[in-house]
């Protein structure tokens, strides 16, 4: 009771809601070892407000032993948060495990969260707005991220895509390129078109390198995006040009580095010169990206297939580093009834097990999962 309270303090408009209880059972396979997985959840909705806290457990039945690394830091019990939603007026709140992305995406780009198995972790995100002005801030255990917009005019109707001038400052603690601290300062502007049923923007972009090796560097960005509503699904692309004299990084925080080994030692060309990015995103069923620098490119592929409230299958994949840091994740989930859940999970992921170097392992679990709402009176 003593955790409910705690965080209905935090979550306004929760203290109404209906709670559900919910376990995960699995069995599979973690860190080269058989594993069997429970998950205990609390889930407390209302409308409009979403709670959801959850304690992954992860045990080695053969020596019947926790894996002791998930819970062995004060910061890993963030990860108990695994999705909140709160709205307030103007301003509203999200967290758990997150894809951050802000501003022109030229520095942050669907950044995962809290979702690689050695980096247990949440966040959360803050996000303010008028009708000119719009400011973020997101924070996780290692990451941070603050961004402040202005609208240079104010549509009719609010649109998707905001005649904007940006600003924004990202850093982390552990670097995803090299250990140690590692940020970027952007400034972007961003100038649409809005049609009937479709937005096309220019959009450009000035970034500067703060900390680790590529301190006070800088690169440029320019290209198009386009969002096109096709009812009741959508389509967005973009195309990017970038330059670097220096051969600073573009774009650190993305989902492709997201998905390494902290401890990956990525290859990096010294030179600069041109480099180009496409994406290409059809509702949330499917998103295709690559990006290309000198020194370093990156690819992705997603598909996720839905059967309303029934089933769903996600593949995703790609890599990092002229294919030399593969990446792959798979899930199915099939509903047998109302609150239980069959799923199988797989992924291919760069690793550190036992605190060896990373390499490249693959992990599998299969299991069911429960809920029940706890209705007044049971």
């Amino acid at each position: 009771m003593r955790v409910w309270l705690v965080w209905l303090a935090f979550v306004p408009g929760l203290a109404e809601a209906t709670p559900h209880v919910g376990l995960e059972l699995g069995i599979g396979r973690l860190d080269e070892r058989l594993r069997l997985h429970i998950q205990p959840d609390l889930i407390l909705k209302s409308e409009g407000q979403h709670l959801h806290l959850a304690v992954p457990l992860e045990f080695f039945p053969g020596e019947l032993s926790l894996r002791r690394q998930d819970w062995d830091t004060a910061g890993d019990f963030t990860a108990i948060l695994q999705d909140l939603k709160w709205r307030r007026g103007k301003l509203s709140a999200s967290g758990g495990k997150l894809h951050l992305s802000a501003g022109a995406e030229t520095v942050v780009q669907q950044y995962p969260i809290g979702h690689h198995p050695d980096r247990p972790d949440s966040a959360l995100q803050f996000i303010g707005q008028n009708d000119r002005w719009r400011g973020q801030v997101a924070l996780s255990r290692h990451f941070a991220l603050a961004s402040l917009a202005y609208s240079l005019w104010t549509p009719r109707v609010r649109q998707p895509v905001q005649p904007e001038l940006a600003l924004v400052v990202a850093g982390t603690d552990a670097g995803p390129l090299q250990p140690g601290v590692d940020g970027r300062l952007a400034i972007d502007l961003t100038l649409p078109y809005h049609g009937s049923d479709f937005a096309l923007a220019g959009f450009a972009s000035g970034v500067l390198g703060l900390g680790s090796h590529q301190d006070r560097q800088w690169r440029v960005h320019g290209g198009l995006r386009g969002e096109h509503r096709l009812s009741p699904d959508w389509l967005r692309w973009r195309l990017e040009l970038r330059h670097s004299p220096s051969g600073l990084v573009a774009q650190p925080f993305d989902p492709s580095l997201g998905m390494l080994d902290p401890l990956t030692d990525l290859t990096l060309g010294p030179t600069g010169g041109l480099g180009f990015a496409a994406k290409v995103q059809w509702s949330d069923r499917m998103r295709l990206t690559f990006s290309q620098d000198p020194g370093l490119q990156r690819a992705e592929a997603v598909a996720s297939i839905h059967r309303g409230k029934v089933g769903r299958i996600y593949l995703g994949g790609g890599w990092v580093g002229d294919r030399s840091h593969p990446f792959a994740l798979a899930e199915v989930r099939w509903r047998l009834q109302r609150g239980a859940t069959v799923f199988a999970r797989a992924r291919l992921l760069e690793r550190s097990v036992e605190g060896g170097q990373p390499k490249a392992v693959t992990d599998g679990m299969l299991g069911i999962s429960w809920a029940l709402a706890l209705q007044p009176g049971d």
